[in-house]
């Protein structure tokens, strides 16, 4: 799955989890990345224009845009479902 580059851009930036936690997306060459605090990074491999898979952790994430084709949150399937709110 290719995803446009200015789609991509609209994907990064940092989502909390908690207070102190959070998920930083970030991109480096054609790929993204997700880091969440204190861990290591992990490649987001595409599914499709919205949703990304961490293949190694069984997790997916899908990121919401808002009708402003902003994206406000993401939610971060693991184990149930959550949602996470972009902050930055």
């Amino acid at each position: 799955v290719i995803i446009e580059s200015a789609l991509l851009e609209k994907y990064l930036g940092k989502y909390e989890l908690s207070p102190d936690l959070y998920i930083t997306i970030f991109k480096e060459g054609e790929k993204i990345f997700a880091e969440v605090t204190n861990q290591s990074k992990v490649e987001l491999t595409p599914i499709n224009k919205n949703t990304f898979e961490i293949f190694d952790y069984g997790i997916r994430i899908v990121f919401n845009m808002d009708e402003n084709q902003k994206i406000s949150e993401l939610t971060l399937l693991q184990n149930g479902e959550r949602k996470v709110k972009k902050v930055k």
